[in-house]
């Protein structure tokens, strides 16, 4: 089902500190003159690490909007989504049935559900209780499915009829991911009049970054 995927709150740190990123460039604590640079650069590699992996590396907030509950009905009673008539709402789902109701949430790990909000069929805004769905999350990927027993409620069809706040990021940011910005940091510190700031290809950062990221890349699967 398709969504829009949004950062709702950004990290409140980065997992690099500047002292960290002067030690590894051998820049002299009391030199400041080259601050605001070096935190810009440990900021732009967190976030080319971020594409690059499909994973958020510090903690911060997501929000996914949907049109609706995968396997729900509109508020006619009209199946949506093309789900199979064995398993349309109104029978509790579970096992590898309950996956086709699955809610998969990008940029993981994922760590907590914040809300739940979908519109009901009058179009009032509802928080849906935790105990009516269930997390299931490591580092490659994470779903909420309905709670045994239970289904979806009844949503309206809207560009944000489904609202999901959650938070992700790495607990402790392993250290490979850590190693890669730094040498992301003193490439593009000695090479900045070179350097644009916008956008990198795999290509254009040393093999051993690309190298230290590779296991914790994301793969899609059509």
């Amino acid at each position: 089902m398709a969504g829009r995927l949004t950062l709702s709150v950004p990290p409140d740190k980065e997992p690099l500190s500047l002292d960290d990123a002067k030690q590894h460039l051998r820049v002299d604590s009391d030199m400041v003159d080259d601050d605001s640079l070096i935190s810009s650069l440990i900021t732009a590699a967190r976030q080319w690490v971020e594409e690059i992996t499909g994973h958020s590396v510090p903690q911060q907030t997501w929000q996914l909007a949907l049109p609706g509950f995968p396997g729900a009905t509109g508020v006619l009673g009209v199946p949506v989504y093309g789900v199979d008539p064995l398993t349309l709402p109104g029978t509790p789902v579970s096992g590898s049935v309950a996956y086709r109701y699955a809610l998969h949430l990008g940029r993981g790990p994922v760590q907590s559900i914040t809300s739940v909000q979908y519109l009901d069929a009058t179009g009032a805004l509802i928080t849906l209780d935790p105990a009516g769905y269930v997390l299931s999350a490591d580092n490659w990927d994470a779903t909420i499915t309905p709670a045994p027993g239970s289904i979806w409620p009844v949503s309206i069809v809207h560009p944000e009829g489904v609202v999901i706040k959650y938070v992700a990021g790495y607990a402790a940011v392993p250290a490979p991911i850590l190693a890669a910005m730094k040498i992301l940091i003193g490439t593009w510190y000695e090479n900045r009049e070179a350097v644009t700031l916008v956008r990198f290809t795999a290509d254009e950062v040393p093999f051993t970054v690309t190298a230290l990221l590779s296991p914790y890349r994301v793969m899609e699967f059509a």
